[in-house]
C-alpha cells in the first residue's frame, strides 16, 4: 500500500497506492461509518484511511497535519505522495527533579489594588456613541498600525482595538492616548513617538516608531457611583462589605497569577534541560503562521498596499526574539509529548469533565457543553492543551522548590 522515498529535515515522503479489492474494502467501511457523504468527500477519507493504516504500522506519530500532493484518482485505484513530519527526537533530563528558588510572594501595591477595584467598577459602565472630538475618559475604537526604520512592527496592526482613554497617574501618558485626543470619527492621523528603553524588540529600543492610526468610533463612557446604594443593589451590606469581598477575591488572583508564574518557572527551567533538535525550517513556518494569522491578515483587511503587506514578513524574520519564542514554544510543545509518552500519562473525560464543571449551570450539562465542543470541532485542541498540562503536573510534582527566606504566603 506504501512505499517510504525518503526523509529530509525531518519529513518522510511516502507515496501510497490504494487498488482492487483493498480499495474496496476500504470504501465500504467509509460509507459504513458515514452513510451520507458525498461522492466528493470520499476520495478525502481514502487518503485518511492510508495515512491512519501507515501510522498504525510504523508505530508513528506526526505533530502537524500532513501534506497531500500528486493526487491521481481512477475508479479502481488511488495514488498519492505524502509529506509527513515526525516529531523529533527529544532527550529529557537524566535526573526529572528540577530544582528552583522559589521567588518571594510579594503582597499586591496600592496601585494593584486600585486597579482592580477600577476593573470591577468598569463591569457596570453604560456606553453612549457620540459624534464629537475625543476626550479623555472615551473609549475609542481604532485601527492601527507601527513602523520603525521603515519596517512594520510585528503584532503592531490591530483592527478595532479598543482603548480606553485614562491618563496615567504618573504624568508618563501613553503617546498613542494623547495622539487620539481631539481626533473625531473617520479621522487619521500618524503619531511620532519614540520607542522606550523597555521595548521588547531590542533592535528599537530607543528609536523613533510611527504609528498609523484611525479612529473608527468614539463613545462616552458613563459609571454609576461606586456606593452604598451599588453595595445593597449587589446584596451587600454596604460598601466597605463590597469592598470587602473584592478584596478578598482579588487576593486570591493575586495568589494564583503568583502560582502560574511558579509554574512557568519551573517548566521553562525543565525545558531547557532537554535537547531537542528543531529544523530553522519548522522554527520560520511556525513565524510565517503566526504573521498570517495576525498582521498579514489585519494589514489586509484594513486595505494597506500590497507590496507592505507581504514585506512586513521581513520585519518578523529579522528580529531574533521572534524567532527564540517560536523556538521555545515548539520545544516546550515535543517536551511535553515525550513526557506524556515516556511516563503514559492519558488525558480522561474525567480530566475534561473537572475543567468544563465551573462552566455547567442548569440550563447547561457538562455532556452538553462536550457535545457543543465537538460540534465546533474545538475538541481536540482543548483535549490536547488539557493533555500537554498533564505533563507539567508531572515537572511540578518531581520539582524540588527552595522557599525563599521570608514569605507571604
Amino acid at each position: 500500500m506504501y512505499k517510504i522515498i525518503g526523509e529530509k529535515n525531518g519529513n518522510v515522503f511516502v507515496d501510497f497506492r490504494l487498488q482492487g479489492q483493498e480499495q474496496q474494502n476500504a470504501l465500504n467501511a467509509i460509507r459504513q461509518e458515514f452513510p451520507d457523504i458525498a461522492q466528493s468527500k470520499q476520495q478525502d477519507k481514502l487518503i485518511e484511511h492510508c495515512l491512519s493504516l501507515y501510522l498504525d504500522q510504523e508505530n508513528q506519530a506526526i505533530w502537524r497535519l500532513p501534506h497531500i500532493q500528486s493526487i491521481k484518482a481512477e475508479p479502481d485505484q488511488l495514488n498519492f505522495r505524502a509529506i509527513l513530519t515526525r516529531f523529533p527526537d527529544v532527550v529529557l533530563p537524566d535526573n526529572p527533579q528540577t530544582q528552583i528558588d522559589v521567588p518571594e510572594f510579594k503582597a499586591p501595591e496600592e496601585t494593584d489594588i486600585q486597579a482592580a477595584i477600577e476593573e470591577f467598577h468598569f463591569r457596570f459602565q453604560a456606553q453612549n456613541r457620540v459624534d464629537r472630538p475625543v476626550d479623555w475618559g472615551d473609549r475609542v475604537t481604532l485601527n492601527m498600525f507601527g513602523r520603525c526604520e521603515n519596517e512594520l512592527i510585528p503584532n503592531s496592526a490591530q483592527l478595532r482595538f479598543p482603548l480606553l482613554l485614562k491618563p496615567a497617574e504618573n504624568g508618563e501618558t501613553d503617546p498613542i492616548m494623547s495622539g487620539v485626543i481631539g481626533l473625531s470619527s473617520g479621522d487619521k492621523k500618524n503619531l511620532e513617538f519614540d520607542l522606550p528603553e523597555t521595548y521588547h524588540h531590542p533592535a528599537w529600543r530607543g528609536k523613533k516608531a510611527t504609528y498609523t492610526i484611525e479612529v473608527m468610533e468614539v463613545r462616552e463612557v458613563l459609571l454609576p457611583p461606586l456606593d452604598n446604594d451599588m453595595a445593597r443593589h449587589l446584596g451587600f451590606k454596604d460598601l466597605g462589605h463590597l469592598l470587602q469581598s473584592l478584596m478578598a477575591e482579588f487576593r486570591e488572583t493575586w495568589k494564583t497569577r503568583w502560582e502560574t508564574k511558579l509554574r512557568r518557572l519551573v517548566l521553562q527551567t525543565y525545558v531547557q534541560r532537554a535537547q531537542v533538535n528543531i529544523p530553522d525550517k519548522w522554527i520560520d513556518e511556525a513565524l510565517k503562521q503566526e504573521w498570517q494569522a495576525t498582521d498579514f491578515e489585519r494589514l489586509k483587511q484594513m486595505k494597506a498596499p500590497k507590496e507592505f503587506v507581504l514585506q512586513s514578513l521581513d520585519a518578523w524574520k529579522q528580529q531574533a526574539d521572534l524567532k527564540a519564542l517560536q523556538h521555545n514554544r515548539l520545544k516546550t510543545k515535543f517536551v511535553l509529548r515525550e513526557i506524556l509518552k515516556q511516563q503514559d500519562i492519558a488525558l480522561t473525560r474525567l480530566d475534561i469533565d473537572k475543567v468544563l464543571s465551573p462552566f455547567a449551570n442548569n440550563q447547561q450539562s457538562t455532556e452538553e457543553i462536550y457535545a457543543e465542543m465537538i460540534a465546533s470541532g474545538l475538541v481536540n485542541e482543548v483535549s490536547d492543551t488539557l493533555h500537554l498540562e498533564k505533563a507539567v503536573d508531572y515537572i511540578m510534582a518531581q520539582a524540588q522548590l527552595k522557599p525563599p527566606s521570608s514569605s507571604l504566603l
